[in-house]
């Protein structure tokens, strides 16, 4: 068959094969089929028309999760460039966001988003009822969804931000088309699969990977309102779903609810499919004993949606899979490549690389080296060609010269059977320039503790790789795309991080705090402040443990204060360790015990 161009094409492909089989349905009434959705498209184009908007126009869309939010994004993108925008942005910045994009015009919904509308009429940018799209009058066409003037109209999608303030990205159709055919050839995709679209489409996982690559395959979506667990896991087998892509805090979600209401026997699930950040280990076997079928693991980004992905036969876990994308290599930082099970950078180039940022010509050449573009990802491919990942470069974590990657510490803390997801991030710190802290969100009807999860990190990581504070949370902040991000976490978290101010309790503990203080050259704290993240760093903690074992005549190593870094917890550890200094000896010869050495457990 050959290649499409456009996303009209590929409908009107598909189509011409089998006009009455599914393409699309909310979940609940009728499906649209594929002559249905042709006329659709065909529709809208002729009010987009109507409404002077040319191939070459941008048209700017916002509408609620749900059918009619996909069947305008579909209408639009099939006669414009069509540039999909987030609910829920923040109402300041929306004068940036339609200056960056300079719309011909916003479909809007009326009375939705009332900054939006303000805005774009303050610019004078006229205003689009969807309706009009929903609804266009009849007029006897034949409903063909393709023309010759719709070839090399693109999608502007934003990125998620997590290299910064979110930039523009532009695609060509044909770029976008030719990434999801080599994915759907991976996970063999077919007329006869269905996915169920529970993603906003204002970004690359939702729009492109849940919406067009199972329309551009001949397969058919269902189109939830949103994402709630429950309704979804009914969804699966009601609606004979055989695959759906999400990601990971989604498929967490989806598992506590397979745990309460079981999926139904007889669905045609085949596969779970996982993108937008690295999938957790221990998650993928969960869900394959909870679901009982392959999980799937893919690469993308806003750049590039399409980098990797395991093959539907062979998923290897802990990786992302084999490029699907023309060429990846990975590189060392001079840009020269690496060998085989090397960590550098993964760089990619071919049709499914965007065509540039929007109105960002610096940017854009900052991203490429001799025509690759640079992911900004660590990573290394292996003899077979399977791609693992190491987290984002920008992301690397230098505390106090010792260099961490924080994914590395977020799978650890994963591990523990009472954290549901996790996210380590980098605090401020006086000397070492970043400290580590880690945000912590727990299954439900689980129980710990912060310094159990500690102690936990310390048995899995290396010394610096341990948070100094983890904070237990209700849910993970998220940033502008909607998905828990470490850019800006600190800040976000900045009243957590404060400690009580509890007391002191008992002479040990205020002989640790007042020591501290001295080090420090600062009030003493509370019993729960972390030494750490108080200005602390290994040369003065390494002077705190000194002075209380001068003071208490007992041995103490020097990093005891990494492990124990607050007056409560090293308490606690000295206590014991007095304890057993005391224990060989009876009272007569309790002094000379004072004196003995104590080793460090």
């Amino acid at each position: 068959m050959k290649p499409a161009r456009t996303i009209c094409e590929a409908l009107q492909i598909w189509r011409d094969q089998d006009p009455q089989a599914p393409a699309l349905r909310g979940t609940q009434g009728r499906w649209l089929t594929r002559a249905d959705l042709g006329h659709r498209l065909e529709g809208g184009r002729r009010v987009l028309r109507q409404a002077g908007l040319s191939a070459s126009k941008r048209v700017a869309v916002l509408m609620p999760q749900g059918l009619d939010g996909a069947v305008v994004a579909l209408q639009v993108a099939g006669a414009c460039s069509l540039a999909p925008l987030r609910a829920g942005t923040p109402a300041e910045r929306w004068p940036a966001v339609l200056q960056a994009l300079a719309p011909a015009a916003v479909v809007l919904a009326g009375g939705a988003e009332p900054a939006l509308a303000a805005v774009a009429t303050a610019l004078g940018i006229p205003l689009l009822d969807p309706e009009l799209l929903l609804n266009p009058a009849a007029d006897g066409q034949s409903g063909a969804v393709g023309e010759p003037e719709s070839i090399g109209k693109s999608i502007v999608i934003a990125t998620s931000g997590t290299t910064g303030v979110p930039k523009w990205v532009c695609h060509s159709q044909v770029s976008l088309l030719r990434g999801c055919g080599a994915t759907a050839r991976s996970l063999v995709l077919s007329p006869t699969d269905r996915t169920l679209l529970a993603l906003p489409l204002h970004h690359v996982h939702g729009l492109v990977s849940a919406l067009l690559m199972p329309l551009a395959s001949g397969g058919s979506v269902v189109v939830a309102a949103g994402f709630d667990p429950a309704a979804v896991l009914a969804g699966l087998a009601e609606l004979e779903i055989s695959w759906i892509s999400l990601p990971p805090a989604m498929h967490r979600a989806l598992l506590d609810q397979q745990g309460r209401t079981p999926l139904a026997a007889g669905h045609r699930l085949r596969f779970l499919r996982s993108g937008a950040i690295s999938l957790p280990g221990c998650l993928i076997d969960e869900l394959r004993s909870a679901f009982g079928v392959p999980v799937i693991e893919a690469y993308g980004m806003s750049e590039c949606p399409h980098i990797c992905g395991n093959p539907l036969d062979a998923p290897r876990p802990g990786s992302v899979g084999r490029p699907v994308v023309e060429a990846l290599a990975i590189v060392d930082p001079a840009g020269e490549p690496v060998p085989p099970d090397t960590w550098g950078q993964v760089v990619v180039r071919g049709t499914p690389v965007m065509e540039g940022y929007l109105g960002n010509r610096d940017e854009q050449a900052d991203r490429f080296a001799d025509g690759w573009l640079q992911t900004g990802d660590e990573g290394r491919l292996d003899g077979e060609g399977y791609l693992y990942l190491r987290g984002r470069l920008n992301e690397r974590i230098n505390r106090g010269g010792m260099k961490l990657m924080p994914a590395v510490v977020d799978a650890a803390l994963l591990r523990h059977p009472a954290v549901r997801e996790a996210q380590a991030f980098p605090v401020p710190h006086p000397t070492l320039g970043e400290d580590l802290a880690a945000a912590v969100v727990l299954r439900l009807g689980a129980g710990t503790t912060e310094e159990e999860l500690r102690r936990h990190a310390r048995s899995a990581l290396a010394p610096h790789e341990v948070p100094s504070r983890i904070l237990l949370l209700a849910e993970l902040p998220a940033g502008d795309s909607g998905k828990p991000e470490r850019s800006g976490l600190a800040g976000r978290l900045a009243d957590v991080l404060l400690f009580a101010e509890e007391p002191a309790c008992g002479e040990l503990e205020a002989l640790i705090t007042a020591t501290m203080a001295e080090v420090l050259e600062q009030k003493p704290s509370g019993r729960d402040a972390n030494f750490f993240l108080l200005g602390g760093d290994s040369l003065s903690g390494s002077r705190v443990i000194s002075r209380l074992a001068d003071q208490l005549c007992l041995e103490l190593q020097p990093a005891l204060l990494f492990a124990y870094p607050t007056a409560r917890t090293l308490a606690q550890r000295l206590d014991r360790l007095l304890d057993q200094a005391l224990a060989p000896w009876d009272d007569g010869a309790a002094d000379a015990a004072f004196g003995r050495p104590s080793p460090l457990v």
